[in-house]
């Protein structure tokens, strides 16, 4: 008698969520700290509905017991996703204006 063996299943994959595209900064756009690792966080979690896009993104350091990316992920006072969001904005801010300053210096 020739008996074949019922497969198995196939198990199923999880999709992957697309992760963070381009480089982290070099600075901490909440504390502006450089000597820290950098990584990229979600100011409202994906898990709640945040979307995958680069204004719900900000650079914060990690790595170290005190960090920038560890509060926020707990959500202590001052790194709420408002305050979060306020930090990234007032980085940008510097940035354009340290921006404007180097091409005004480099136009003399």
């Amino acid at each position: 008698m020739d008996v074949t063996p019922i497969p198995k299943p196939g198990k199923k994959k999880k999709k992957k969520r697309s992760g963070f595209k381009g480089k982290a900064l070099r600075w901490c756009q909440k504390c502006g700290r450089t000597d820290a690792p950098i990584g990229r966080h979600h100011i409202k979690k994906r898990s709640q509905g945040g979307p995958d896009t680069p204004e719900n993104r900000i650079d914060l350091c990690e790595m170290f017991p005190d960090t920038c990316h560890r509060k926020a992920d707990a959500y202590e006072e001052g790194y709420k996703p408002d305050d979060l969001r306020q930090a990234k904005a007032a980085d940008e801010k510097r940035q354009r204006l340290y921006g404007d300053i180097l091409q005004a210096e480099g136009d003399k």
